[in-house]
């Protein structure tokens, strides 16, 4: 296997890195993600895709509510292009006249104030993620990858018509990639891991079974810096085969370099399995444990995140 030496290099981003990218000349993919978990033992994700070429696209919307890190509630729609209304200037999603995911900024540049609705007063949200930490983006072998790593979120979850106030930690991600690179690329893996002074978010990015990219990237205070690929060791201790592919159910991450010292297993308690389109997909509630220590701080790792796998060959 192959490492690449080089490092996924991080930079700030902005409101518009964070809306619609307009497809340029092939066709491409473009994901809106943004998961909570909160302090009442529930937990969710929303997803956003378009699929589009030029101005023909369709888009699959995903809404997940689990407790007790298990899944109980799934709901998933598609719809054409036209029935949405997409931003290029800032993150603003619409359909049928009702917003889906806008964002505000107001005074600081920095703070961002995220709204996502999905479902009904049945089954769905309506929450806020305010981010605690620093955005960041940059390109790996799929293509562009925006970050917003860890957010304050608050607001109402409903689960089989029960109205549940939620409040808790979030993220969210944004890809963008053409459409032909599942045909070139194995998968990536990507996961969080949390503690009071760091927020680590780690990837394994696999272009065939011998070329492959560790990302590791931290948020610290407000700054962040990634540590480089071949510095970063990602081991996976347990598996299982599930659709004939490898399930990693437990990892440890491992980086000693200058004053930085990481040393995490991350074990899956619970997974499923979702069905996209040309992509084999398992999320995982896992629980993180170990420390991290950088510079004069070390704190200890004992929280509970969602992993995600994407396999594409």
């Amino acid at each position: 296997m192959l490492i690449e030496n080089m490092s996924f290099i991080p930079k700030r981003i902005s409101l518009k890195d964070d809306a619609l990218h307009k497809s340029k000349g092939v066709g491409q993919v473009e994901t809106w993600y943004y998961e909570g978990i909160f302090k009442n033992n529930y937990s969710i994700v929303s997803l956003v895709n378009i699929f589009c070429f030029r101005k023909i696209g369709i888009v699959l919307t995903g809404l997940f509510i689990y407790k007790d890190n298990k899944l109980v509630k799934n709901i998933r729609n598609r719809a054409s292009l036209r029935y949405f209304n997409v931003s290029e200037e800032k993150l603003l999603i619409v359909t049928n006249k009702e917003p889906l995911i806008t964002v505000r900024i107001e005074n600081d540049p920095n703070k961002w104030d995220c709204k996502v609705v999905m479902g009904d007063k049945k089954n769905g949200f309506d929450l806020n993620f305010f981010n605690a930490k620093k955005p960041w983006g940059g390109n790996q072998y799929l293509g562009r990858w925006i970050v917003v790593p860890r957010s304050e979120i608050k607001g109402i979850l409903y689960h089989e018509g029960k109205k549940i106030d939620v409040t808790g930690e979030g993220y969210h991600d944004h890809n963008i990639y053409p459409f032909y690179k599942p045909l070139f690329n194995k998968g990536v893996n990507w996961g969080k891991i949390r503690t009071e002074s760091f927020n680590i978010v780690w990837a394994w990015v696999m272009k065939n079974s011998k070329k492959q990219e560790y990302i590791c990237v931290i948020n610290k205070d407000n700054e962040f810096f990634s540590i480089p690929s071949q510095d970063v060791n990602l081991s996976v201790k347990s598996h299982i085969k599930k659709h004939r592919k490898i399930v990693p159910t437990k990892y440890n991450i491992y980086v000693k370099k200058n004053d930085i010292l990481i040393d995490i297993d991350i074990e899956s308690i619970d997974c499923h399995f979702i069905k996209i389109p040309s992509v084999k997909y398992w999320r995982h509630h896992a629980h993180n444990t170990g420390e991290i220590k950088i510079g004069n701080i070390s704190e200890k790792v004992d929280d509970v995140e969602i992993i995600d796998q994407l396999s594409f060959l």
